[in-house]
C-alpha cells in the first residue's frame, strides 16, 4: 500500500467489510432467543445459555485466526476461506432451519466459530500494515461503520421476520455474505495485481 490511491481503496474495503460484518452478527445473534423459542419452544432461560455459548466461540475464533495468519501472510485469501463456510451453513439453515434444534444449534456454534475468526482477519491485517497504514484512522471509520449497521440492522431483520418468517432472516444473511465475499475478491485481486506490479518494477 505505497500510493494514497492503494490506502483509500484498503480503508474503503474495510470501511464496507466491517459494515457487512456486524450487519450480518447483528441480524442474527440479536434474534436467536427468539428464534429457538418461537420454532422449537425452547425456553428463553435455556436460549440465554446458547447465546453465551455463541459469545464464547466469538472469543475462540480470532485467536485461531491469528494462529492461521502467522502461517499465512495471504489474510484476505485466509478470511474468504473463512467466510465461505458460514456462508455455506446459512444456506442449509435457509432449508433447515426448523428441522431439528440440535442441528440447528451446532451449526450456529460452528457459524459464530468461523464468522468472528474471519472477522478478526481485518484487525491482523491492519497490525500487519502499521508502518504503512493509520490504525487508528482506520479502526475509527470501521467502528463508524459498525455502530450503523448495528443500529439499523436489528430493526431491518426484525421487520422481515415479521413480514416473511425465519426464512427471510437467513436470506439476509446470505445476501450480506455474499457481498462480503465479492468484496474481498476483488480487493485480493487488486493486491495481488499491486504486488506483481512493485515486484516487476524492482527488477
Amino acid at each position: 500500500m505505497k500510493s494514497n490511491g492503494a490506502a483509500v481503496i484498503f480503508l474503503a474495503c474495510c470501511m464496507f467489510v466491517s459494515f457487512l460484518s456486524s450487519a450480518v452478527r447483528y441480524g442474527l445473534n440479536n434474534w436467536i432467543v427468539s428464534y429457538l423459542h418461537e420454532v422449537f419452544g425452547f425456553a428463553e432461560g435455556l436460549s440465554m445459555v446458547v447465546t453465551i455459548v455463541l459469545e464464547v466461540m466469538a472469543i475462540i475464533g480470532p485467536i485461531t485466526m491469528i494462529a492461521v495468519c502467522e502461517r499465512r501472510k495471504n489474510y484476505i485469501s485466509v478470511m474468504i476461506v473463512f467466510y465461505l463456510i458460514p456462508f455455506l451453513i446459512a444456506v442449509v439453515m435457509l432449508f433447515a432451519f426448523s428441522i431439528n434444534i440440535f442441528l440447528s444449534i451446532v451449526l450456529l456454534l460452528i457459524f459464530e466459530f468461523f464468522f468472528s475468526a474471519a472477522g478478526a482477519g481485518l484487525s491482523v491485517m491492519s497490525f500487519d500494515m502499521r508502518s504503512q497504514i493509520n490504525i487508528g484512522s482506520v479502526s475509527a471509520f470501521t467502528n463508524t461503520t459498525s455502530s450503523l449497521a448495528a443500529g439499523v440492522v436489528p430493526t431491518i431483520v426484525g421487520a422481515l421476520i415479521d413480514g416473511y418468517g425465519w426464512r427471510a432472516q437467513y436470506g439476509f444473511i446470505i445476501g450480506m455474505l455474499f457481498l462480503m465475499l465479492t468484496a474481498l475478491v476483488f480487493f485480493n485481486i487488486i493486491i495481488q495485481s499491486n504486488k506483481q506490479k512493485n515486484n516487476i518494477s524492482q527488477r
